[in-house]
């Protein structure tokens, strides 16, 4: 990953390839290859994919805005905002959107709408003929415990241990 960011930055910095863009906003999540995790940069990458014509990055802004753990990069009113869009959308969201706007439902106090959501995004999760039966069970599980969660009166902020134990192959 470290030898692929040269690269990477050079063909985001062109402003024109949307699957870069969005590699980036990943790196300054993650903290990829070196990087400090950086919400804000990550969502500012995001929004430019956006703007290229990427149909995902709206789920990627809503999704870090809705669950950054960095102090003081989360912004909860931003998210829900961005999220509007696509909750009048509602029908034809995917799964993993579904879920999205779910975070940014429980990260904006509105519990009932977090759980319908995300209760929507698991049956819809589990009809997906596409996603591999290997994917499906831990897939279940993690969006299991956001629904207890909101369930509960609490929202979800992302866990960077987890995806550290994930990417080590112990998750």
């Amino acid at each position: 990953m470290q030898r692929a960011l040269p690269h990477l930055a050079r063909a985001a910095a062109l402003g024109t390839e949307p699957q870069a863009l969005l590699t980036m906003a990943q790196y300054h999540h993650d903290g990829l290859a070196g990087m400090a995790r950086d919400c804000r940069r990550a969502e500012e990458w995001a929004a430019r994919a956006e703007e290229a014509g990427a149909k995902q990055a709206r789920n990627e802004r809503v999704w870090i805005l809705a669950t950054c753990p960095v102090p003081g990069q989360r912004d909860t009113a931003r998210a829900l905002e961005l999220a509007q869009f696509m909750i009048q959308r509602r029908d034809e969201l995917e799964w993993h959107e579904l879920d999205t706007v779910a975070a940014a439902l429980a990260a904006s106090g509105d519990f009932a709408k977090a759980t319908q959501f995300q209760t929507l995004a698991i049956e819809k999760m589990l009809a997906d003929e596409e996603l591999s039966r290997d994917l499906r069970g831990p897939t279940r599980k993690r969006m299991g415990a956001r629904l207890g969660k909101y369930r509960n009166g609490r929202d979800y902020v992302l866990d960077y241990r987890a995806i550290d134990e994930m990417r080590a192959g112990r998750l």
